[in-house]
């Protein structure tokens, strides 16, 4: 058994004390949960991706989309002509979209650049001491590289002397956020120049390789109180935020190397034995049923998991062609858009991702 098993199991048994509630499962309950799941698969046969025929306009939500998305890039009214990128044609796709029906789509080349100029708030998000960038990017194939993105002037990024620069890892599927405060994450410790320069273009740089990436949500923020709630991670292993934050924690302890030999066989199956009783304790061996205590622990469970279903149902979720999945967008409880997000869904419109 490897250490970073040892220490998951640490890890979990931390938070099992806080959350025990929520983690309980009984091996009945994921039956029914994956009985369920699968019945749905099939009765909504989740259809095939077609071109979207909505507009704003049409969905009565213009005027309210009109106010959340003033300071945002959401890319819904096709390619904006500041973005260009060096060599590949850019689009814009409803097949990801993580701020409502569009997303922009830069199939790019090798070292390709892609330059977004005077985009909104970009010059006053400069010019504040909590001023920072929030960008949501899907990659469609996991990547052993990164993108850089470079912030400054034209001329700036002409000469490749720019104050703000950060790369962001690209060995993932999927949606991530760039949550990146310009102070603190993004300061370029070889740039010459004013201290107080103002960002007029955003360049990124693509890996050196061929692929597919999806942008939306590009937001320069003057004064995000989010970038507090930042932890460490393996993008940025350099933000702050409290050093014994569960969070911050976990990132810490998973990069510690053994001090000690792993040990001997007896003592690796002393663990086996740990990670059973734990997995006993969450899944449950259908002993002790009749009893009170097991009997309210599983109808608070069965609740838990009714609600889920049900919250299931208004995701809408659709299958492109290629077998991913899109729906309603899911976002972090501390997400400055949560709250515009469920005035925008009480209209019965919907949010996408």
């Amino acid at each position: 058994m490897k250490i970073s098993k040892y220490i998951a199991i640490v890890i979990t048994l931390s938070l099992l004390v806080s959350n025990s509630a929520c983690l309980a499962k009984s091996n009945n309950t994921q039956e029914v949960f994956v009985e369920h799941v699968q019945q749905k698969d099939v009765q909504q046969n989740l259809k095939a991706e077609e071109p979207s025929s909505q507009t704003l306009e049409s969905l009565g939500i213009q005027s309210k989309w009109d106010e959340l998305v003033k300071n945002v890039q959401s890319f819904e009214n096709g390619v904006p002509k500041n973005w260009v990128s060096e060599k590949t044609a850019l689009k814009t796709s409803d097949k990801h979209y993580k701020l409502h029906l569009n997303s922009l789509k830069w199939d790019f080349e090798p070292n390709e650049k892609l330059i977004a100029t005077e985009e909104f708030n970009m010059k006053e998000a400069s010019q504040s001491k909590k001023g920072g960038l929030i960008m949501w990017i899907y990659n469609e194939t996991p990547i052993d590289d990164t993108i850089t993105v470079n912030l400054g002037t034209k001329e700036q990024i002409a000469n490749n002397n720019v104050p703000y620069t950060f790369d962001f890892i690209m060995n993932y599927k999927g949606w991530r956020a760039a949550w990146i405060s310009f102070k603190d994450d993004a300061t370029n410790k070889k740039y010459t120049g004013k201290s107080n320069s103002i960002i007029e273009q955003m360049e990124i740089i693509a890996p050196n390789t061929s692929g597919t990436l999806y942008f939306d949500t590009v937001d320069f923020l003057s004064d995000n109180k989010c970038f507090k709630n930042r932890a460490t991670d393996y993008q940025d292993p350099t933000k702050g935020g409290d050093s014994n934050s569960k969070w911050v924690s976990a990132y810490r302890y998973s990069q510690l190397k053994p001090t000690i030999p792993l040990g001997t066989k007896t003592y690796a199956d002393q663990f086996d034995i740990i990670e059973k009783r734990l997995d006993d304790w969450v899944f449950g061996t259908g002993n002790y049923l009749d009893e009170q205590p097991m009997q309210i622990r599983l109808d608070v469970l069965d609740d838990y998991i009714k609600s889920g279903l049900e919250q299931y149902d208004t995701l809408n979720l659709t299958r492109n062609s290629d077998g991913s999945i899109k729906g309603v967008p899911l976002y972090a409880g501390r997400s400055p858009y949560i709250e515009e997000l469920r005035k925008f869904e009480s209209t019965g419109a919907g949010v996408a991702t």
